[in-house]
This record gives C-alpha cells, sequence and structure tokens, in this order.
C-alpha cells in the first residue's frame, strides 16, 4: 500500500509548535512596576558640589577684609578721639594727623601684605601646612591685628596693629584665589575668582 505523500516545509519558515519546541508566549512580559519606575530621591552623590560652593563662597570673606582693612582708615583719621588717643594732638579739635603720620599708617598695613604675600614667605607655609592651615593663620593674624588696633593707645601700638592685619590680608591674597580654584564646582570656577576680584573692591 503506497505511502501518503510528506508535506515539506518550505526553507525559512519556523518549525509548526510541538512538544520539543513549544510555541512562545503570546503576551508579552511585565513592564516595570511604578515604584521602579518613580524617580529617587536626590542622595548625598547627587549633591556634590553644595558643600564645596559652601566653602569657597564662605573663603570670599577673605578677600572682603582687604578692601576693609585698606579703606577704614580713610575716615578714621579725621575722629577727634583717634587724633587724641592714637595721635595725641595737643587740640585734636583744630589740629590734623600730619602726612607723615598719615603716610605710616598706611604704609605699615600695605608693607604687611607684602611681606606675607611674597612667594619665599608664604609659599613654603601653603606647601607643607597646607591650604586651610594658611587661611587658618591669615585669619589669626587679621584677628590680632583687629584687637591691637581697637585697644591701641598710641601710634606704635596702631602701627603694630595695621602690620599685622597687613600680614594676615596679605597672606590671604595669597591662599585664597588658589584655595577657591581647588574646590569651587568646575562649572562655578570662573564665577568665584571673579567675585573674588570684586569683593576686593566692595
Amino acid at each position: 500500500m503506497p505511502s501518503a505523500p510528506v508535506a515539506r516545509r518550505p526553507m525559512g519558515s519556523p518549525a509548526p509548535p510541538s512538544a520539543a519546541n513549544p510555541a512562545p508566549p503570546t503576551t508579552l512580559p511585565p513592564g516595570p512596576s511604578a515604584e521602579a519606575s518613580s524617580p529617587r530621591r536626590p542622595t548625598r552623590a547627587a549633591l556634590p558640589h553644595v558643600r564645596m560652593a559652601g566653602v569657597a563662597v564662605f573663603s570670599l570673606l577673605g578677600a572682603f577684609l582687604f578692601g576693609l582693612d585698606a579703606g577704614y582708615l580713610n575716615t578714621m583719621v579725621f575722629w577727634k578721639t583717634f587724633k587724641q588717643d592714637v595721635a595725641r594732638l595737643a587740640d585734636p579739635g583744630a589740629q590734623e594727623l600730619s602726612v607723615l603720620v598719615m603716610t605710616e599708617l598706611t604704609t605699615a598695613f600695605a608693607l604687611g601684605a607684602l611681606l606675607a604675600a611674597l612667594p619665599c614667605v608664604s609659599g613654603p607655609l601653603i606647601d607643607q601646612r597646607g591650604r586651610r592651615f594658611s587661611i587658618q593663620a591669615g585669619a589669626a593674624f587679621g584677628l590680632v591685628g583687629a584687637i591691637v588696633q581697637a585697644t591701641s593707645c598710641g601710634l606704635g601700638q596702631m602701627l603694630a596693629g595695621r602690620f599685622a592685619s597687613g600680614a594676615g590680608t596679605g597672606l590671604l591674597s595669597t591662599v585664597l584665589p588658589m584655595y577657591i580654584g581647588e574646590v569651587a564646582p568646575v562649572r562655578a570656577r570662573g564665577t568665584y575668582l571673579v567675585m573674588y576680584q570684586l569683593m576686593l573692591t566692595a
């Protein structure tokens, strides 16, 4: 008895489903749940520049002190109490400070800033002790100078306080641009450095 002809499968067509070759599922796998697709809360790693930006902005106060110390003397030399307690003038209401005294008061601050900003003075301190220690040292010099000036009873003590304040601001003017450029975010680095320049003349 002749056998029935076997139907041949065209080349390239998929094989019919069988026990060894089950049919593929007709339903798609479930998508991500609502919890998985919901945005995550920002973590500490997502906000790495907030703290550095705060440090950079706070460091700008050192530049503000430079302009402040250089500017408040312009009005203080005309105070009657200053001419009486510090300059020791016989008639503070009628007499004015001499050009020599005003030059000494201005030069003492500038000389302290110049000496502290020299590379041979500030460079080893910044490299060996670090940026933060140098900033703390400059702030300490400025604080000591402010106290000496506030409690001065003569021209010599006032000049010493001016020199100490100048040394502190000179050291800060050397280390602060370097420190701000290192800790500020890359995208805002130029902004903070420009703000440093503006704080000098504020």
